[in-house]
């Protein structure tokens, strides 16, 4: 199979970038050949509206720049890959600007009586190619990727593909918050990977990979609002990436309901409270867990379990950084109650402890 993959994300250092590479180290993996284009280090002038291509049989545009090549590899290509942030709603400027010097490949109008409606001609080498989808947005609202799905839908429909998955990305700075240790995180990078490795094997993504590489990462629109508003906060007061990366990964509400995303309700016990006191942050907060359903919340009884800890170090054993007997006796880590709960935690909360 050949892939082209056309990435509109400008910045070579984020999220967009990550899942690209992961989606094509899947496919090529799979025995694919895979075209990786970065649209931003293209010389590509926006499209001017003067139909020029429509005359004569070719569909010769009147710019001569890289997008002729480009087109010319659309054109063989067995599948398309677009990969682009969501910039104010919608596809990033590079993208937009490379749909819009596509129009060289619609060649008419047909009426198609199996649809009953009206279709465009168009002049593709390799007709009805797989389509794929990866939009990534920083926040988590209701309608951040509507209109650019929409877009995508109409475009797969208008140009004759087949539209395999269009997989939405929200939530992209916990990724580097969280980090790629983080259990979560390591599920939805790997489902990436299989992602591209499906594309090129199978010709289809299966709905539970789509599913799980569009997981959340935080509990709740108001844990996410919660933490985001840390996040600006440092980011206003200029703090670089690696502090604001610190200052919110070792931020108790994100550990705390990291662990309650990966809860395994099979594996826990039917009740009981752990109560966690993050000493560097006089915080103190618990986990409780009701007929296999948990929730972190306050919690001013005796619990079961109490860890008593600073956020540094829950951190670090969350992420299998150090060695959890060690923290233990070194005191990082003091436990008081029913010490059977925190062996557990590996099995119910499947976190980085031995």
């Amino acid at each position: 199979m050949k892939i082209l993959a056309v990435r509109g994300n400008p910045r070579k250092t984020g999220v967009c970038q990550r899942l690209g590479d992961l989606f094509i180290e899947g496919a090529r993996e799979a025995g694919a050949d895979v075209w990786d284009v970065d649209l931003s280090s293209l010389d590509i002038a926006p499209c001017m509206g003067c139909f020029s291509c429509s005359a004569g049989d070719n569909g010769t545009c009147v710019l001569k720049d890289d997008m002729e090549g480009l087109r010319k590899k659309l054109s063989t290509a067995d599948a398309l890959l677009c990969i682009s942030p969501v910039y104010f709603y919608s596809m990033s400027a590079q993208m937009k600007i490379f749909w819009d010097r596509c129009f060289p490949f619609i060649r008419g109008y047909d009426f198609d009586s199996a649809k009953e409606r009206v279709v465009n001609e168009t002049n593709f080498e390799v007709k009805n190619k797989k389509f794929v989808t990866i939009s990534v947005a920083s926040g988590r609202l209701k309608g951040s990727f509507e209109a650019m799905s929409h877009t995508y839908g109409v475009i797969s429909d208008a140009m004759g593909f087949e539209y395999i998955a269009d997989i939405r990305r929200g939530e992209s700075p916990y990724f580097g918050i969280l980090g790629e240790r983080a259990v979560r995180v390591r599920k939805i990078l790997e489902a990436y990977k299989e992602a591209g490795l499906q594309l090129a094997s199978m010709g289809r993504i299966s709905p539970q990979v789509v599913s799980t590489a569009e997981l959340q990462l935080t509990e709740s629109d108001e844990a996410f609002a919660a933490n985001s508003k840390i996040f600006w906060q440092l980011h206003r007061n200029k703090k670089i990436p690696q502090e604001i990366s610190d200052c919110v990964r070792y931020d108790p509400r994100i550990l705390l309901d990291e662990m309650c995303r990966n809860f395994i309700p099979s594996r826990a016990p039917e009740k009981a409270s752990i109560k966690f006191v993050f000493t560097d942050k006089n915080i103190s907060r618990a986990i409780v867990i009701d007929s296999r359903k948990c929730k972190v919340c306050d919690f001013h009884g005796v619990a079961d379990l109490t860890v008593i800890t600073d956020s540094k170090s829950w951190c670090d054993m969350m992420a299998e950084r150090r060695d959890v007997l060690k923290m233990i006796s070194q005191k990082r880590i003091i436990l008081e109650g029913d010490k059977r709960l925190f062996a557990g935690m590996k099995r119910f909360f499947g976190i980085g402890m031995a």
